[in-house]
């Protein structure tokens, strides 16, 4: 029960955080990037309780790969907590998912 909890209230703070960065972002701020960290604190979060998020994250880094490389060169920098969940939203997966896909239209 208390599990269920936790879990629940770390996703409505991502869900929160992701939310609040999107506007802070949109909104005619005259603090630059200010919306950036709450959104990248907040996908943190749901990454690790989430795993419809991890994907949604996955296929973002897949579609934007200079974004993707940004990513791992903080990667080797950053904490262990947070480039544990880096390494965690890596598009490896997709690609993988492609290739087979192909292999199988290939053969058919």
């Amino acid at each position: 029960m208390e599990l269920g909890l936790r879990k629940t209230a770390l996703i409505t703070l991502g869900l929160l955080l992701v939310v609040t960065g999107l506007a802070l972002t949109i909104l005619p701020i005259p603090i630059p990037l200010i919306g950036v960290t709450p959104f990248a604190i907040g996908c943190a979060i749901l990454s690790t309780q989430s795993r419809l998020a991890r994907r949604w994250i996955q296929r973002a880094r897949h579609r934007a790969p200079p974004f993707s490389v940004v990513l791992e060169r903080f990667t080797t920098r950053a904490p262990r907590t947070l480039a544990r969940i880096l390494r965690r939203t890596r598009p490896d997966a997709i690609v993988r998912l492609l290739k087979i896909r192909r292999r199988k239209s290939a053969t058919v």
